[in-house]
């Protein structure tokens, strides 16, 4: 499988974004998944956001792929956080064994 090398998601990333760029990222002709996404122009988002990032989680595992998540803005971790999924996206904290 090809691979781009990384992507800057840049803006807000709430349902219309995500429905932009689950399509090109899911669909059949994209021509492979990032190694790393970054995340830190990222300007706002909501639980539609997680969804993406965590679909693209999975479709990597699927493709025995390795991806990074890097520098997701502090909204961004503490729905994944909350959502139980910070692990899954690599952004485990301590601050839920308090």
């Amino acid at each position: 499988m090809n691979s781009m090398e990384n992507l800057q998601l840049e803006g807000p990333l709430t349902s219309a974004e995500v429905c932009r760029w689950h399509t090109q990222l899911m669909g059949s002709a994209m021509q492979g998944l990032p190694n790393v996404v970054y995340l830190s122009q990222v300007t706002r988002c909501d639980s539609s956001a997680l969804a993406l990032l965590v679909a693209l989680q999975s479709k990597a595992t699927k493709q025995s792929h390795h991806l990074t998540f890097e520098n997701p803005p502090q909204a961004l971790k503490t729905l994944a956080m909350l959502g139980g999924v910070d692990g899954l996206l690599g952004w485990e904290s301590t601050e839920h064994e308090s």
